[in-house]
């Protein structure tokens, strides 16, 4: 039998090749899109943890909405700071981690000021370093008085190109509500926020700046942890709360699903959309199969009369239809995937940029493929496929000789 299917994919050559372009095509498009999804999702995360950490530590309430009033006075003190800091120190899921201290005030020079919202790192170079610097220069924690903003922010002071003149600005703030301060400061660089929003009102500073301009006495708000990898996340989080429990410290935890919400629902979003398309895509391979089966089943009256006379049962001649199909499938579905991974190859080549709704900064599209992903298109495509000839190949087969003669 599998000779004879052989030879009846080879002898009706156009037959065989429709068949193989709906497989293949549905192949492509079903991977293409889940790698587009799973890029943009896996980019998404590594946008977000770059910018949030994997886990931010602060004092009690401060992730609290109700307690945004005061949430600049909620700050852990330096002794509560080392004693976090030398428990996760011992914890082998942990990469690194930064301090950040959160302020704000009114940032302008002889054209005009504006409001802004800062954020002062222990180490601004690692806080930034996903971020583009469009002109000047990075600022490190050992230099005192620089600041980095958005470009959007430059812009509405008047600040197109960076210079010595302009570089010169006038900070005013009520830090942590000890009264109104001004001092010159030194716009060191330009840099470009991936939202409209924080690219027209963020500031980066350094601690170091607060504590020698500013008169800071230490502390921060916020204790930013990067894990080796997301997967250790829930690991991390159980020997963080065990601690918690031991300790008496006042401290809470936020990871950085709690702290961008907004992940989940686009990411939920996405995959709605997708199981919509799924099940259309797989319903219309459905319905094209078995149009496609049923009418060559029809078409191949004679040729199935032909086998019935020399001897073949009905159960032989369905094993033979059903052989065919199966070939080509598999056969089509290992093109198509590799296929899909060299469009995916060609993709990169190009280096498409692609800006999503309210982002000032494009990225590259990409597709990403995993193990898992391949498995699930080749073993739904295959049933789909299968599943779809089987009436029709039952029909043709439970047929009798002088029924399709009397067709012929």
């Amino acid at each position: 039998m599998l000779k004879l299917a052989f030879f009846n994919i080879l002898r009706d050559i156009k037959r065989s090749v429709m068949i193989s372009l709906l497989l293949i095509n549905s192949v492509v498009f079903l991977l293409l899109f889940i790698g587009y999804m799973n890029y943009s999702s896996e980019g998404m995360q590594l946008g977000l943890v770059s910018s949030t950490g994997h886990i931010q530590i602060a004092r009690k309430n401060y992730f609290n909405p109700k307690f945004s009033s005061i949430k600049n006075s909620l700050m852990l003190e330096e002794y509560e700071i080392l004693q976090i800091r030398e428990e996760i120190d011992s914890y082998k899921e942990l990469s690194s981690s930064n301090l950040i201290v959160n302020f704000e005030g009114l940032l302008g020079n002889a054209l005009g000021s504006k409001p802004f919202f800062a954020s002062a790192f222990e180490n601004p170079d690692f806080a930034t370093r996903s971020l583009s610097l469009v002109e000047g220069r990075p600022i490190f924690d050992d230099i005192v008085g620089d600041f980095l903003i958005g470009g959007r922010f430059a812009s509405s002071l008047g600040i197109e190109n960076l210079t010595e003149e302009n570089s010169r600005l006038t900070l005013m703030t009520d830090l942590f509500g000890e009264g109104l301060v001004l001092q010159d400061v030194k716009l060191a660089g330009i840099i470009k926020f991936p939202t409209s929003q924080t690219d027209s009102m963020i500031a980066i500073t350094s601690i170091k700046t607060l504590e020698s301009l500013f008169d800071f006495k230490g502390g921060a708000h916020v204790i930013q942890v990067f894990l080796k990898n997301n997967s250790m996340l829930e690991d991390f989080k159980q020997k963080l709360s065990s601690f918690k429990l031991k300790s008496n410290l006042d401290f809470e935890y936020s990871d950085w699903y709690e702290i961008n919400p907004s992940f989940k629902s686009i990411v939920g979003m996405n995959k709605m959309i997708f199981t919509f398309i799924l099940v259309l895509i797989l319903l219309l391979i459905f319905i094209s199969f078995f149009q496609i089966m049923t009418a060559l089943s029809l078409e191949r009256t004679r040729e199935l009369g032909t086998l019935r006379a020399i001897g073949l049962t009905k159960l032989e001649l369905f094993s033979t239809l059903f052989l065919e199909i199966f070939i080509l499938a598999v056969f089509n579905i290992s093109l198509g995937i590799e296929i899909a991974y060299l469009l995916k190859f060609l993709i990169g080549v190009q280096r498409i940029e692609f800006s999503p709704p309210g982002y000032t900064e494009s990225y590259l599209v990409n597709v990403l493929y995993y193990p898992s992903d391949i498995a699930f298109v080749s073993f739904f495509i295959l049933l789909i496929t299968l599943s779809s000839s089987i009436l029709p190949f039952i029909k043709a087969s439970k047929r009798s000789i002088v029924e399709v003669m009397n067709d012929i």
